[in-house]
């Protein structure tokens, strides 16, 4: 795997199967919906630590995982990047955890985040920062101590495995636009439709409440934090400034920071009407009522637009009839599968083998294998060739047997590994 970004959650996958003993095709229906609990029952611990525990998580049940799908319909990096970070924060700001314990937990958490998904562990260090600098403030002046030293470790996480990588995945991590490449509209539209115009009306005038009671160091530093993604976004789409993997997740992380500044307005507003006494603030049932109310609009606001999205694409039945045959019958066969790299998305997961290329990531170093797997399905039969590249399985419905390659199921070909360049002459 080596240095490949998202290794962690590779491995996070790899580990899950060998505990559960459940494949990957049976695990994905499942899987984002419990990383999805997970996410909501961790948004809550933090919540609680900082006194409005039950209405982020009201709020985190509408929070969409990733723009492109709209919603938490897929387990994907993202989504335990996200939930990674909420736990980062619970280490780092939750009582009850000595320094010591602190120094530990924090910087194991950032070092899988930054295994799981590099730009979450990019804005997770900022927030880092951010937080070491409110906590070094006095009303004396700037003060060091002890209590500093976990947030220090955790920021040299990144810094470390940033400086560790090679040059060219981190070039392929940053994903830089050039200069005036303008990306369009953007995604300010897909947010405000997966994050459901509700539930960011909600989140957005709770804000106001939240500033309402005065303007301390945290609160500027929220808000200050959400101003300066909006001004990142707009400036990407304008002119194709920062990193384009950072933009296309910036959404992500802006619905994160409004969770909680929502979840603190909503509970402000409350204790403002109490204050006022205000004829139902006092009732028993208020409390109850308002969290339900915050669930409601946060999971039906985005429904309608979740619901009308093509979020899932069907693999045929009789190609995954294929996939499940190949993992059953072709076990002991050593080597890579080449086949369309538009079909390969779902191989590995049914049929548990490496594939020669695939578009499921197309990274820009990974274009050139695409190119040559379509290349190769495209001409006759080479099985000496196809041997260099550690190719021992083609799926084509368009090949027919040749030398060296022999048809083991209709579309399914197997390689003879000891076939040669000299007997393709003969």
């Amino acid at each position: 795997i080596g240095f490949r970004p998202e290794t962690g959650f590779r491995v996070f996958l790899a580990e899950l199967r060998m505990v559960t003993g459940l494949s990957l095709e049976r695990m994905f229906p499942v899987l984002p919906a419990l990383m999805m609990a997970l996410f909501v029952v961790l948004a809550m611990a933090l919540g609680r630590s900082l006194g409005f525990g039950l209405f982020a998580g009201a709020l985190a049940l509408g929070a969409p995982t990733t723009l492109r799908f709209l919603g938490p319909e897929f387990a994907v990096p993202v989504s335990l990047g996200l939930t990674l970070a909420v736990t980062l924060c619970i280490a780092l700001l939750a009582p009850g955890l000595t320094v010591n314990a602190r120094s530990v937990i924090a910087p194991l958490l950032m070092t899988a985040l930054v295994l799981v998904h590099p730009p979450t562990a990019l804005v997770a260090a900022v927030a880092v920062a951010v937080l070491g600098g409110l906590s070094m403030r006095g009303e004396d002046g700037i003060h060091v101590s002890r209590s500093q030293l976990p947030m220090a470790l955790t920021l040299l996480v990144p810094v470390i495995w940033f400086a560790a990588i090679p040059g060219d995945v981190r070039n392929e991590l940053l994903g830089e636009t050039s200069a005036g490449q303008a990306v369009g509209q953007g995604q300010i539209t897909n947010y405000l439709l997966s994050a459901g115009y509700a539930r960011v009306t909600l989140m957005t005038l709770s804000l106001f409440f939240l500033m309402a009671r005065g303007f301390t160091g945290p609160k500027i530093a929220f808000i200050s934090g959400i101003a300066l993604i909006l001004a990142f976004a707009r400036a990407h789409e304008l002119g194709a400034v920062g990193m384009a993997n950072l933009y296309d997740r910036s959404w992500l992380y802006l619905d994160l920071l409004m969770i909680f500044g929502g979840a603190a307005g909503i509970t402000t507003a409350i204790e403002m009407a109490r204050e006022r006494k205000l004829r139902f603030a006092d009732r028993p049932w208020a409390p109850v009522a308002a969290v339900a109310l915050v669930a409601v609009i946060a999971v039906t606001s985005g429904v309608v637009a979740r619901a009308s999205e093509d979020v899932y694409e069907i693999g045929e039945a009789d190609r995954l009839a294929d996939f499940r045959w190949i993992r059953e019958s072709l076990s002991g066969t050593e080597g890579l599968t080449l086949m369309e790299p538009d079909i390969a998305i779902s191989y590995t997961a049914v049929a548990g083998r490496p594939v020669f290329a695939s578009t499921a990531y197309p990274r820009p170093s990974e274009l050139e294998r695409t190119e040559l797997a379509r290349e190769l399905l495209g001409r006759a039969p080479d099985a000496a060739r196809l041997n260099e590249l550690g190719i021992a399985i083609v799926y084509s419905r368009g090949w027919t047997e040749a030398p060296g390659i022999t048809e083991v199921r209709p579309s399914v070909f197997v390689v003879d590994p000891e076939f040669t360049t000299q007997e393709s002459g003969q």
